[in-house]
């Protein structure tokens, strides 16, 4: 091999080999987790006021609620639902908890949030001397961290209603 080739194959082996050792990579910390749960509680605690849309079966009840999101001692947060009245069917669905939600720093579409949800939490509300089930389920929670606006959309069964419950809020806090 003369000395041309051997320059021509090692600048060859170089341009092949080089691009395998550089440093890039993606920094973007897309997946973060919260793990100050101080932090977390200074965005996701707090009562949200905004606009809530339920929907039962084909009854629709536009209205402005008050959401409440508080954090307990192990880190993890509850969220206390507003009661909701439905006058065509003379009926009130109180207000009910679900607890244990843990909140999770992430990124989406470049806008930081906190995300927590929840899956087929059962619980039970006490009406009129008659205790109450209830089950939520697809509950799914969004805070931005910028602006303090949350999406909360969640799906529930009340008592003997035998149509599912369709919530979604969007609103800001207070």
């Amino acid at each position: 091999m003369n000395p041309f080739e051997k320059i021509k194959f090692m600048v060859l082996a170089a341009a092949i080999i080089c691009p395998t050792f550089t440093a890039c990579d993606n920094d973007d910390n897309d997946d973060i987790i919260e793990t100050d749960a101080t932090s977390a509680a200074t965005y996701v605690a707090g009562t949200f006021s905004g606009d809530c849309k339920t929907v039962v079966y084909t009854a629709t009840i536009d209205e402005t609620q008050e959401f409440t999101i508080t954090m307990q001692e192990d880190s993890t947060f509850t969220l206390i639902t507003p009661a909701i009245t439905y006058a065509q069917m003379g009926t009130t669905i109180p207000s009910f908890t679900v607890s244990g939600m843990k909140a999770e720093l992430t990124t989406l579409n470049d806008v930081t949030i906190y995300q927590l949800s929840a899956s087929d939490y059962t619980g039970e509300v006490v009406v009129n001397e008659e205790t109450k089930s209830y089950t939520v389920s697809q509950l799914s929670i969004a805070i931005s961290k910028a602006d303090s606006t949350a999406a909360i959309n969640y799906t529930f069964k009340y008592g003997k209603i035998p149509f599912d419950v369709v919530v979604s809020f969007n609103g800001k806090k207070n």
